[in-house]
């Protein structure tokens, strides 16, 4: 029998499955929380009144037995404390600093143009616009006389409709071959951005959530500029830590700044 099991369920088939194993095994649950994926299902259609009720029930018994509960900032963890009566404690995507790591002071000084990079996935509620307004500031500050360009480093190659709508004539789309040419693009860039969603949709699913990327985007030393709303936890860190310089407005004249 496992000491513990660790849980990270994001619909309702997957919670209930959870609460089973762990009392078939007879162990304890940990539970993991990435993003409020429960305010996303079950918005409309036939009986779904009814399924959210039978979600929401399920998943407080899950969260009611577990041994532990983990949320993935802290505003995660004050918000679902209070909604579900029982303490969270902060677990964000963690990594190896000194795999990350890369001090400006070892940094050789280039000729290369000025690059602002992002590193990960397009998708329409995360990243996607502010990769678009990214593109369109660059273009701005070319046209100032500077010399900038911008790299989309994605798992996945841009579609053509993707490639019109986030592209420019200084934003290069690459690939990433592995782990290993994503830290050398994070520590070899001058900037890391870090785009959120600004849309009202979006922002209710990403609301209490910290991208995936944000501690490895730390652990490089490359200084980072966050486009996310004011109230969301990127924002919220960078203003208290002073971890990112933050534009909270959707503005591209201010990215350009």
């Amino acid at each position: 029998s496992p000491d513990l099991i660790y849980a990270a369920p994001a619909e309702f088939a997957l919670v209930r499955l959870a609460r089973q194993i762990g009392h078939y095994l007879g162990a304890p649950v940990a539970v993991q929380v990435w993003d409020n994926w429960m305010g996303q299902h079950y918005r409309r259609g036939v009986g779904a009144a009814g399924k959210r009720r039978r979600l929401d029930a399920e998943l407080r018994a899950l969260l009611g037995e577990a041994a532990l509960r983990f949320g993935i900032s802290e505003s995660m963890c004050e918000a679902y404390g209070a909604a579900y009566g029982a303490p969270f404690l902060p677990l964000p995507v963690s990594v190896d600093v000194d795999e990350w790591h890369r001090p400006l002071t070892a940094r050789g000084k280039s000729a290369e143009p000025f690059t602002i990079l992002y590193a990960g996935t397009i998708h329409r509620h995360a990243a996607y616009a502010g990769l678009a307004d990214m593109s369109r500031a660059v273009e701005v500050l070319n046209g100032a006389g500077l010399f900038v360009r911008f790299r989309i480093l994605a798992t996945a190659p841009p579609g053509g409709r993707q490639t019109t709508e986030l592209g420019g004539a200084s934003t290069e789309f690459v690939s990433a071959a592995g782990r290993d040419e994503l830290i050398a693009e994070a520590g070899a860039a001058d900037l890391l951005f870090l785009p959120v969603a600004f849309d009202a949709e979006s922002h209710d699913f990403i609301k209490y959530s910290l991208p995936a990327k944000s501690a490895a985007y730390m652990a490089s030393g490359t200084p980072i500029l966050v486009y996310a709303a004011a109230d969301l936890p990127i924002a919220v860190e960078a203003a208290r830590h002073g971890i990112a310089h933050a534009v909270t407005e959707r503005d591209i004249s201010q990215l350009a700044e």
